[in-house]
């Protein structure tokens, strides 16, 4: 993967290192019906919890862990607002972190 200069970073992926583990945590504030979580593989759907809140918003959070394993991770959402369907793709890329410091 290539450096990415800081005032880039809006427009790149995220990178996960995959010893690493994260808490994911979406919150859709005008949601008119529960969203969901969409991902081939049923048991990665099953890890993440929704939970409406008193004033309305929808929280769907999960921990994420890619067990040492390099690759790619993409998931999908769905939600309908008062406007329309909306849905988005989350694709992230988990990579190895370099451990060893530039002596130069």
């Amino acid at each position: 993967m290539d450096e990415v200069a800081e005032a880039n970073w809006h427009e790149a992926r995220p990178v996960f290192f995959e010893d690493h583990k994260y808490n994911l945590t979406l919150t859709f504030f005008d949601a008119v019906e529960e969203p969901r979580i969409i991902h081939p593989n049923k048991e990665v759907e099953a890890m993440f919890n929704t939970v409406q809140t008193a004033s309305g918003e929808y929280v769907i959070s999960s921990s994420l862990d890619f067990l040492n394993q390099p690759g790619h991770f993409a998931m999908e959402f769905s939600y309908k607002n008062t406007a329309i369907k909306q849905a988005a793709l989350i694709s992230v890329m988990s990579r190895e972190k370099n451990r060893r410091k530039n002596t130069k």
